[in-house]
């Protein structure tokens, strides 16, 4: 991030300091810094003390022009002597097909093939098959001999009148001896190259066997790990964590075994594991005064809105809302929008010790929602804040709002970095900004809190629902399309 346009001034309070930073920089204005000094006054006498004020407005830097990034074969991104092993097995594989085609059609001077090859006894198989001098040698690229019968032809070398000299053609015998020889030398090498072979070929058997092993083993019902309805692939396919997916079908397969007669189809029975807060009859805020916690850019504001809606609109609730939001005028202006147009109180917390007097000052509230700033959570100062926000306030329900598109790594580190505030629900925003929903279900397996609300848009009160363990079962296991049948 980057500030532009910084001015300094000074003002009274901060709700003038507010004021005066929208008024020269408009909605996205930030309160950067603020200080009490003394002015006026004369020889250090009659001064009165205001806040200085700093403020700006935060842009996101230009991003960095992206690299496509070069296309890699499948050939070069395995080492060379993969290469190699590759290149020889294919060789060996083609040279065994062409001996055996050509055994079948060979001519009559085919030589048997040996029944012992070279010094460590490796043997064809059993069916004798004549193997062509001349197929063996065009296999490997080499010159064709002379047949052993047939002379070359004469190369004259004296003048035409002179008798031409007769080249005498080599023995049969000896051409036959050399060709022999050849062919062991080449069969023999051949044979050493299928037996690495098929070493390898049975350690990648052998290792496909145990972990073959190791699944029947997590599986001792007999469910295939791989069901008719591909439930594991889905669940994979949403990015849930493997040791999730692990667990999850193994306990079906103990719960299955308990009794086959009431035997639940595997999305009601994962429905059934996600612990939601409305699902046991309960409130899905949670109580009276709820506190909304989160980083930057999950949509906390917003959802605050969604709540404070169904609450005044749907429920009939007296509803208060507080915001101790101060560094975004834009944010606070919005929220000061809802409550205009719902009908409802809005107080907005400058100094934290006012909480109390503030809640005792609206005592016959239903519900109570405080909204809070975001806040990286590697940001400890501010993460120290929220606790002083929290034990002012002491509210009876504290949701973690995090979006569905952040990635699962993301989510564990907003996790790690809460700070000493228990935390009793989960509520997850902008569900209608991704395609993979496994993250959901994994930091709910972190937290081991219930999980209160969802929100699938932007529209306010309409885009946000009481989670329910059915529906975010249909979201892991179900398609888009499935979604809307």
């Amino acid at each position: 991030m980057r500030v532009t346009n910084q001015i300094t001034f000074t003002a009274k309070d901060d709700a003038e300091a507010l004021r005066l930073a929208s008024e020269r920089l408009g909605r996205d204005a930030v309160i950067l810094s603020t200080q009490m000094i003394k002015e006026g006054g004369v020889l250090g006498l009659f001064q009165r003390s205001v806040l200085k004020v700093t403020a700006g407005i935060l842009e996101d830097d230009e991003p960095k022009p992206q690299v496509k990034p070069r296309t890699v074969s499948a050939a070069s991104s395995a080492s060379s002597m993969d290469d190699d092993t590759r290149r020889e097995n294919l060789i060996a594989f083609q040279k065994l097909m062409e001996f055996k085609e050509r055994g079948t059609m060979a001519p009559s001077n085919a030589v048997p093939k040996p029944a012992d090859l070279g010094e460590e006894g490796y043997r064809l198989p059993a069916d004798n098959i004549m193997i062509s001098q001349e197929g063996l040698r065009n296999a490997y690229g080499l010159t064709t001999r002379p047949a052993p019968n047939t002379a070359p032809a004469p190369v004259i070398t004296s003048p035409p009148s002179a008798p031409a000299p007769q080249v005498q053609a080599p023995a049969p015998a000896q051409t036959q001896d050399n060709d022999s020889k050849f062919l062991r030398e080449q069969v023999g090498l051949l044979a050493d190259r299928i037996d690495v072979l098929l070493q390898r070929l049975t350690a990648v058997e052998n290792n496909s066997s145990q972990q073959k092993t190791q699944q029947q083993n997590i599986f001792q019902a007999g469910i295939s790990v791989q069901n008719d309805e591909g439930f594991e692939g889905r669940l994979r396919a949403s990015e849930v964590d493997e040791k999730y997916i692990r667990k999850l079908l193994a306990d079906y397969s103990v719960s299955s075994r308990k009794d086959k007669s009431k035997r639940l189809p595997f999305p009601k029975w994962l429905a059934s594991q996600i612990d939601c807060a409305a699902d046991n009859g309960g409130d899905a805020a949670g109580g009276r005064k709820v506190m909304l916690l989160g980083p930057t850019g999950v949509g906390k504001t917003t959802t605050i809105a969604k709540l404070a809606a169904i609450k005044a609109l749907w429920e009939h609730k007296k509803v208060l809302l507080l915001t101790s939001d101060t560094y975004r005028i834009a944010a606070v202006e919005q929220l000061k929008t809802y409550a205009k147009i719902l009908g409802v109180p809005i107080e907005i917390i400058f100094d934290i010790s006012t909480i109390p007097s503030v809640v005792e000052e609206h005592d016959n509230a239903d519900i109570i929602l405080l909204d809070t700033a975001g806040r990286s959570q590697r940001d400890k100062k501010n993460m120290e804040l929220f606790e002083n926000i929290y034990n002012s306030f002491l509210p009876d329900a504290v949701h973690l709002v995090l979006a569905a598109n952040m990635k699962y790594k993301d989510m564990l580190d907003v996790v790690e970095h809460i700070p000493n505030i228990p935390v009793s629900h989960l509520l997850f925003t902008k569900l209608d900004e991704t395609v993979s929903y496994g993250s959901i279900f994994n930091i709910h397996q972190v937290m081991g809190c219930p999980v209160s609300f969802l929100t699938v848009g932007q529209n306010v009160p309409k885009d946000i629902e009481t989670a329910s363990g059915s529906r975010i079962a249909d979201f892991l296991l179900k398609s888009e399309d499935e979604r809307k049948r």
